[in-house]
């Protein structure tokens, strides 16, 4: 669990696929990504976090865009690989930014430290957790 000013956030660490469930998000690192037999909930992350997540022509990992076609509301892909450097990839951080009402493309950003590399897809402007403000 993760808690931060008074709102709390569930947090599943596994070792494998957490089929059946529906999911708010998902990250992991494995390349070759098989079905996730789970349901994922309007704007939903979902990432996989390998070197070639974002190069289409580069066949030996699954592409980024496996998660949109399995429900995920956005997600993002490194393009190139020069080294499999962690601050080119978007940190668990992302849902933390999303959960204080953040849009999706402001939470990637700020869960990585070096976006250059990175190719964001989806819908960028979704927010699930915006705080309605009063007038």
């Amino acid at each position: 669990m993760i808690q931060e000013e008074n709102d709390t956030i569930a947090v599943t660490i596994s070792p494998s696929y957490p089929n059946g469930q529906q999911l708010v998000g998902f990250m992991t690192g494995i390349a070759n990504l098989g079905v996730l037999n789970s349901t994922f909930l309007p704007g939903a992350y979902a990432d996989h976090a390998t070197s070639f997540a974002g190069t289409f022509d580069y066949p030996s990992q699954t592409k980024m865009s496996t998660w949109i076609g399995q429900g995920a509301t956005a997600t993002s892909g490194t393009i190139c690989e020069p080294y499999a450097g962690s601050a080119k990839f978007p940190s668990a951080y992302t849902f933390l930014h999303q959960q204080k009402g953040l849009t999706m493309i402001e939470s990637i950003y700020l869960s990585v430290q070096r976006p250059l590399q990175l190719l964001i897809i989806g819908e960028p402007l979704a927010n699930p957790y915006k705080k309605e403000t009063q007038p």
